[in-house]
């Protein structure tokens, strides 16, 4: 597994050699939230690229608002030969909507990214997935999983449904079902260790077939893994702490 962080203006001013010196190997940086851009973006991007670190960037649709707007927010200023990784859609927006409606929007806006880059990987956490978007089976069958779990555990415990089981019923391990894995976050302390301005950054493994595969410039998944997760022992003693959205 690969270790690296995901951030956002939200982090300030960011010493990317000192990210790297604490052993990340990428960073996945917000470009787009809504109608908006993030003010460090371009900022974070040529100081992730002179550090060296791999560079991933992700976008926040908002459903129940123009999709098509809020892709074209996200791929402003930028080529997809900018990104190492496939872009991201962070599905944690809450809203009133039906589910039907927010995910027919989030699939729009994830069928834009594929087709702007060649593949899309969303990121969310089982309970806001679950209770907002989707509790259909088999999304693992089209689409791979960036989850949000923060735990002490050595592999994510809650894992939407939709990964946990295919299309036919078939009960996907665990360590099958994602291949990005956000396992500390709000609470964590760990900011400055990192060269970020906050107190907290988010904190990421990575599946090293997909690391490999993607910095080596191809789009399509490999096959998915399938003997036990080879993660760190720092994963065993993280502090736990939970999800905000």
């Amino acid at each position: 597994m690969i270790l690296g962080t995901d951030i956002s203006s939200h982090q300030g001013s960011v010493d990317f050699a000192k990210m790297k010196a604490a052993g990340a190997s990428f960073v996945i940086c917000r470009k787009q939230i809504g109608y908006y851009g993030d003010a460090r973006f371009f900022e974070y991007m040529e100081g992730a690229k002179d550090a060296e670190l791999a560079f991933g960037a992700y976008g926040v649709p908002f459903p129940g608002y123009d999709m098509q707007r809020q892709y074209a927010k996200f791929i402003e200023g930028i080529k997809p030969s900018d990104l190492d990784f496939p872009p991201e859609a962070d599905v944690e927006k809450r809203h009133k909507l039906t589910k039907s409606k927010a995910i027919g929007d989030v699939l729009g806006y994830m069928h834009r990214m594929k087709d702007w880059w060649g593949y899309c990987v969303p990121y969310t956490a089982k309970f806001v997935w679950e209770e907002m978007y989707s509790t259909a089976k088999g999304w693992i069958d089209d689409w791979d999983l960036h989850v949000a779990n923060y735990t002490t555990y050595h592999q994510p415990y809650y894992i939407p449904i939709g990964w946990g089981y295919r299309k036919d019923g078939t009960l996907v391990p665990v360590q099958d079902s994602f291949v990005i894995w956000q396992y500390s976050a709000d609470g964590n302390g760990r900011g400055r260790e990192f060269g970020v301005s906050s107190d907290d950054i988010d904190l990421n493994w990575m599946k090293e077939e997909y690391y490999n595969m993607w910095t080596n410039g191809g789009t399509t998944p490999p096959v998915l893994h399938k003997a036990a997760l080879d993660v760190p022992k720092e994963a065993d003693t993280i502090e736990l702490t939970m999800r905000r959205v």
